[in-house]
């Protein structure tokens, strides 16, 4: 499979690598986004404590802030090791090599799904912050966001590993 390449069907992958590394950037920078926009909403009405009223539904948004933690901690990095396995096993359902270009649809695929994923703890840290004005919220929820993105980082090298593998893998079916 690898070795069968093209030049064009590599150009075709580094392509598909690139789209993804954009869109890495851009779900970055949509969390350092969220930082900005949680000082420009505390700065406009200091003394900020949130939207929420003080005093009604503080345990809700101490429930929802216990639930949303848990979700960002322990449900995030496997439903996104799931996401994985599930595009892994529609590529190799075929039982057959796929071309550069269905391998680039794969990888750009599972890119695009993992940073939107690895995004939402940040997305949590926003909401707990307008609801509650907890600054260990939006900076906490977006340092794991970050976190969780630093393991998932696509790149070439990435890509070509991952086509080894699957082309270990078909062949060893057959």
């Amino acid at each position: 499979m690898l070795n069968e390449w093209t030049d064009e069907e590599r150009q075709i992958l580094e392509t598909k690598v690139r789209t993804a590394q954009i869109v890495y950037i851009a779900t970055c920078a949509s969390i350092a986004f969220y930082l900005i926009v949680g000082y420009a909403i505390a700065a406009a009405n200091h003394p900020f404590s949130g939207f929420a009223q003080a005093g009604e539904g503080d345990s809700l948004i101490t429930i929802l802030r216990y639930v949303l933690w848990a979700i960002a901690l322990g449900v995030t990095l496997p439903f996104v090791l799931m996401v994985r396995w599930l595009l892994w096993k529609q590529v190799t359902a075929a039982g057959e090599p796929p071309s550069a270009n269905e391998y680039g649809n794969f990888f750009l695929r599972y890119s695009i799904i993992t940073s939107a994923i690895s995004e939402a703890p940040a997305i949590y840290g926003l909401l707990l912050f307008l609801l509650a004005g907890s600054w260990l919220d939006l900076i906490g929820l977006g340092v794991l966001a970050t976190i969780y993105k630093s393991l998932f980082i696509p790149t070439l090298g990435k890509a070509m590993e991952w086509a080894h593998v699957l082309e270990t893998e078909l062949g060893s079916r057959s």
